[in-house]
């Protein structure tokens, strides 16, 4: 910014002392027009010639050099178009770029020549080789329209638009899908098929037949507005009510439910060891799985009674064969 302003203050000094000289020219050429008026006699014509030569050349001469030192040329305000590779689907909009970007900017790339190079300096690979012959004979005399006209004839589809008409009848919204991201595809449609000046009523009876069941019955409980316009604001509201109720309706199968178990896979694990201990005594033994267990031996008898957690059922199958039943004595 700072370079861009210092090239600025030397041009406004440059033009300022141009102005300064015209002036000084100026003042000489009435001092001069004075002594002529009172040298001559008043019969004959004072001569001006010089003064007019003064007055309608330097002014062009300044303008010139004011143009070239760049005051007067405007800035691009667009940015280049991509690069145009020969890819057949993308030249539709590729073309309309640039031809934005010469309307807006075509003063600042220059004259019909320079506009001719510049579209040639956005084509690269297929492209680029393509329009080689065509360039190198008609670069002196050659326009960009010309130049674009030359490339639709190799890259451009006579047919598109009638296979777009066709497209636009049979376009259906799933039932599924948003009317917000709908609206988008048709209207793509629209402009491929060149119908976006078409009828009002024709674009509205094209739209009416593409809705989804969902769509439609919703419409018709609402009322169907007669205007094409009037119809997408319509569709829109009922596409923002129905995301607001699904928003707010509550979430079903969202999250899975509480593991439950089986009671019939938990069984007890008794241990029915007995040492020679008195009996009726109280024991804590270790299980097989290496847990305390409390066990209580009835005086008299073999029944031994057991204070023992609950294992799964594959547990108790596989700590089973480690426990030793009890013998009588």
């Amino acid at each position: 910014m700072q370079q861009i302003a210092q090239n600025h203050a030397r041009q406004e000094n440059v033009i300022q002392a141009q102005e300064n000289a015209i002036q000084a020219q100026d003042e000489r050429i009435d001092r001069l027009e004075a002594l002529l008026r009172s040298t001559i006699k008043p019969s004959e014509p004072t001569p001006t010639l010089q003064r007019i030569t003064s007055e309608t050349i330097e002014p062009t001469k300044r303008s010139d050099q004011q143009t070239r030192l760049g005051g007067y040329l405007p800035r691009a305000r667009l940015p280049d178009p991509a690069l145009f590779a020969g890819i057949t689907t993308e030249w539709s909009a590729w073309r309309i770029t640039m031809e934005n970007k010469l309307s807006v900017d075509g003063l600042a790339i220059g004259n019909d020549q320079d506009q001719f190079a510049y579209v040639f300096s956005r084509l690269e690979k297929l492209a680029w080789k393509n329009t080689g012959t065509y360039v190198k004979l008609r670069r002196n005399d050659g326009t960009a329209k010309e130049l674009l006209d030359h490339l639709e004839q190799i890259y451009g589809d006579p047919n598109s638009q009638a296979r777009a008409a066709r497209r636009l009848h049979q376009i259906r919204q799933r039932e599924d899908q948003p009317f917000s991201k709908f609206l988008p595809q048709l209207e793509k449609e629209f402009a491929d098929a060149g119908a976006l000046e078409w009828h009002d009523e024709a674009k509205r009876q094209i739209l009416l037949g593409s809705l989804n069941r969902t769509m439609t019955d919703s419409l018709m409980n609402r009322g169907i507005p007669a205007t094409f316009i009037g119809l997408i604001s319509r569709l829109h509201e009922i596409s923002t009510d129905r995301d607001a109720l699904d928003i707010n309706r509550p979430q079903r199968g969202r999250y899975s439910s509480a593991t439950t178990y089986d009671p019939m896979d938990w069984t007890p694990t008794r241990t029915t060891t007995r040492e020679n201990e008195q009996n009726g005594s109280l024991r804590t033994n270790l299980n097989a799985g290496g847990e305390k267990v409390d066990v209580s031996v009835a005086e008299g008898t073999d029944v031994v009674s057991v204070n023992a957690p609950y294992y799964l059922r594959s547990h108790h199958n596989k700590h089973f064969n480690a426990l030793v039943s009890p013998q009588r004595r």
